[in-house]
């Protein structure tokens, strides 16, 4: 309920950008077909991992072309697991529970508007997107009954990262020439970890975030200079 009220209360904040949209004063207000996005995301894991909620704000550009880029700003919320030794490669199959910590996402991403994107009538913009991905931070915290010293190879990342790649689709949504939403869904890819990481003997290290499909919800607000 917290995070609902704080999406809710920002907003409210990004609506009103458009109360004072004439005002321009400032330099990055200036350039138009900047954009700006409020949102929240979902990550679907499997592997006893359960849905990850995640907060995020974008800054990007649009033109009259159909390719379009943005920026997003994600902070990845906790959220609970549990694994057996099965997964971790150990024969006690007894259940290791816990939590996610938070995180860091940032991503640079690519849109191709599928339809006419300078129409003025139409109110819908379907498109294809691909992007790049960076976790930092993050981890896991486990519960006290499920302290990891039972398990001789199982091992939690007390700081850890990765690199991914995303494609998907998704649609715009105008409310006028300024205001939108954009939804969009897709699978985000997650590089092996064992690209970055020497195991130290038979020990696993337990990814707290791994290749999943997601799907995002954001308001828009992009910058008309004629307007």
């Amino acid at each position: 309920m917290v995070v609902i009220k704080k999406m809710l209360a920002l907003i409210v904040m990004m609506a009103s950008l458009q109360s004072f949209a004439q005002y321009k004063k400032a330099s990055f207000l200036e350039k138009d077909g900047r954009t700006y996005e409020l949102g929240m995301a979902g990550h679907f894991m499997n592997k006893g991992r359960s849905a990850t909620p995640g907060v995020y704000f974008s800054i990007g550009r649009e033109t009259n072309k159909k390719l379009f880029f943005w920026y997003d700003f994600e902070l990845l919320m906790a959220a609970k697991f549990k694994t057996t030794g099965i997964e971790t490669y150990t024969l006690d199959v007894k259940s290791i529970t816990g939590k996610t910590k938070p995180a860091f996402i940032l991503s640079y991403n690519w849109g191709y508007f599928l339809t006419d994107n300078n129409s003025e009538e139409a109110k819908i913009f379907p498109f294809l997107t691909a992007g790049i991905n960076t976790k930092i931070g993050g981890g896991l915290t486990l519960d006290a009954a499920n302290q990891d010293e039972i398990y001789d190879n199982f091992e939690v990342a007390e700081f850890s990262g990765s690199v991914g790649l995303n494609f998907g689709a998704g649609s715009i949504f105008n409310l006028s020439n300024q205001l939108s939403f954009k939804l969009a869904a897709g699978y985000n890819y997650q590089l092996p970890r064992s690209i970055f990481e020497s195991f130290r003997g038979k020990n696993i290290v337990y990814a707290d975030y791994i290749s999943h499909p997601y799907a995002s919800l954001s308001l828009r607000f992009k910058i008309n200079k004629e307007e």
